[in-house]
């Protein structure tokens, strides 16, 4: 669980902008790996991100 929170910490961090660089793809793609998240769990942890925005925004 601990890995899942900080890979979701660093990518909400990188996405307050709403633009993911290039440089930002390298950083969460080595923070998933030193925090050994497979490329099918960082998929759905940023898709539950993207899902989060758009409800939160339907309850405004």
């Amino acid at each position: 669980m601990y890995q899942q929170s900080a890979y979701l910490e660093a990518y909400t961090m990188v996405m307050e902008d709403g633009v993911l660089t290039e440089n930002e793809q390298k950083l969460l793609k080595l923070q998933a790996k030193n925090l050994g998240l497979n490329q099918a769990r960082v998929d759905s942890l940023e898709a539950w991100y993207a899902e989060s925005l758009v409800s939160s925004s339907e309850e405004e």
